[in-house]
């Protein structure tokens, strides 16, 4: 039966490296023949995404007789937004849930998030064709939903039915992606990582997938210093005793290999050789030194206790911030919160994704199953259709004069209303910065952005202005001559982004959030209209 469940799971391998191979294959030669772009340019970051997205419809233009755009549909040339749009269709939906409370699963993971995309998201996309209200009553809709719950239902069946080989899979998967890892960092246990939740709420509209990537990964260290900030004694004088008494172990046990060569291999406690033990002990040891270690620069930077200072770097790499936690980043539930829900330890995540096997399929039987009709109700509240895209939710449309926020220095029509619980904080605002910083020279923004622009840059002056003495100049709010792209972050050495760009971002956020803050003071005082 092994052998069988093997040779199965080898030739199913096979078959999707194939398949994916392919596709690569034909990518690269579009890039090369079509669009110019060689591998060499994105590797080494000659050329990023706002460079591609510009030949991308350069090639619409040359080729709109003849060819059909990136979403299929013919005489219809796309713009750099439209793309993104083309290629984040149903990730935009889920950023838009992300910040409600239907994804509030327990024990929520990558694989229900997944189910969650391809059954809900696109499957109402594709059954309710263009609008789910239409039909006298919404017959439509109620038809829409009720056959998505029953594809969820199903699937959820099927992936209990297949619970021991997932079980199985996810075990082995486990072994080849973290077992490399923990043999060459063994202290990376003791790290930390950002949850699914964590990824979930810092998604933004039209953000491609390795720009978030990169966004997250220049996130952690940022967020690990936080962390470390916060005094542990009672841990600390635990995993000290702990270090002690191992290192002792291992020493005895190198000294009594000395003595007697055989020792290791032929000398058992509890049933173990010693060189079972020398190498369990050796990986405790090593992932206890990582609970020790505080800050990049050791003990002394742990003892630079600022965390309003953190959380403010925290927020401007993650262009996330609770409205409850604006002013209360000194509040220890607030360090303990984030711990919990956003940070937890990378050992947590991975049990999290393994416990999948059991909690997806109740996810999608009972939880998701029940919200369904709340998903199909928030895609009509959102949901556009744009000529050579189809249907795309209205926030990654950059549409101000319709969606936007007051608070944010933009305003929205009275239509939106039903739809703006869907987009809070600034979401839309936020996520149109940093799409508007990817792009190349020369791209123009939707109509409606340029107010939005314009506060910003107002406000960007008032803040170096005020630290002149430090900072003489700055870059206009345009899109950088080299702006970032996940293809020149792919060909960095570092992996890191370039000074200029991060600074230029952070300015970008701050001064938003400033505009946000005056705004908010506003409406206090009644100068301000409500949304």
């Amino acid at each position: 039966m092994e052998g069988v469940f093997l040779l199965a799971l080898f030739i199913y391998v096979l078959w999707y490296t194939y398949f994916d191979m392919r596709a690569l294959y034909m990518t690269k030669q579009f890039y090369e023949h079509q669009l110019g772009v060689d591998e060499n340019d994105i590797y080494f970051g000659v050329k990023d995404w706002g460079h591609i997205a510009a030949k991308l419809k350069a090639w619409q233009l040359r080729s709109k007789d003849n060819r059909l755009n990136p979403c299929g549909h013919k005489q219809v040339v796309l713009d750099e937004l439209a793309i993104a749009q083309c290629i984040m269709r149903e990730e935009n939906y889920i950023v838009a849930l992300a910040g409600t409370a239907l994804l509030d699963l327990p024990l929520l993971n990558t694989t229900t998030v997944y189910c969650t995309e391809i059954l809900v998201i696109a499957g109402v996309l594709s059954w309710g064709k263009h609008k789910l209200a239409f039909g006298d009553g919404g017959e439509a809709r109620a038809a829409v939903v009720r056959r998505t719950r029953i594809t969820l239902f199903i699937s959820g069946v099927l992936l209990l039915l297949c619970a021991p080989v997932a079980l199985a899979w996810r075990l082995m998967y486990s072994v080849f992606r973290y077992g490399f890892a923990l043999r060459t960092e063994p202290g990376r246990v003791a790290t930390r990582t950002w949850s699914v939740r964590a990824l979930l709420e810092f998604r933004e509209f039209n953000e491609l997938h390795h720009s978030f990537e990169l966004r997250m990964a220049n996130s952690l260290r940022v967020a690990q210093n936080y962390v470390n900030q916060y005094p542990t004694h009672l841990e600390r004088i635990l995993v000290l005793s702990f270090t002690f008494i191992m290192t002792g172990l291992i020493g005895f046990i190198i000294i009594l290999s000395f003595v007697n060569d055989g020792a290791l291999g032929h000398v058992d406690v509890f049933d173990k050789p010693l060189i079972w033990w020398l190498s369990v002990l050796t990986v405790a040891v090593l992932t206890a030194g990582k609970l020790t270690t505080k800050g990049e620069n050791g003990d002394e930077a742990a003892e630079m206790f600022d965390p309003v200072v953190g959380f403010r770097k925290i927020s401007s790499c993650t262009h996330w911030k609770p409205a409850g936690w604006s002013n209360r980043s000194l509040h220890l539930q607030v360090f303990r919160d984030f711990k919990a829900k956003y940070f937890p330890y990378y050992v947590a995540y991975v049990l999290r994704e393994a416990a999948a096997v059991v909690t997806s399929p109740m996810h999608l039987m009972f939880h998701l199953n029940a919200r369904v009709d709340a998903v199909a109700e928030m895609m009509e509240k959102c949901t556009e259709t744009l000529p050579g895209v189809g249907d795309v939710v209205g926030f990654s449309t950059f549409a101000f004069n319709k969606y936007g926020s007051p608070l944010y220095g933009t305003a929205a029509a009275p239509s939106a209303a039903p739809a703006m619980e869907y987009c809070r904080a600034g979401k839309m605002e936020k996520s149109f910065l940093t799409f508007y910083s990817m792009q190349a020279e020369g791209y123009v923004p939707p109509p409606g952005a340029q107010a939005l622009l314009e506060n910003i840059d107002g406000q960007r002056n008032l803040n170096l202005s005020a630290t002149a003495s430090l900072l003489r100049t700055h870059t206009p709010l345009t899109p950088p001559e080299r702006p970032l792209g996940a293809a020149a972050a792919a060909g960095s050495t570092l992996g890191h982004l370039p000074s200029q760009q991060m600074e230029l971002m952070t300015s970008w956020y701050h001064a938003l959030e400033d505009v946000h803050q005056k705004k908010v003071l506003e409406r206090r005082h009644g100068t301000l209209p409500p949304s």
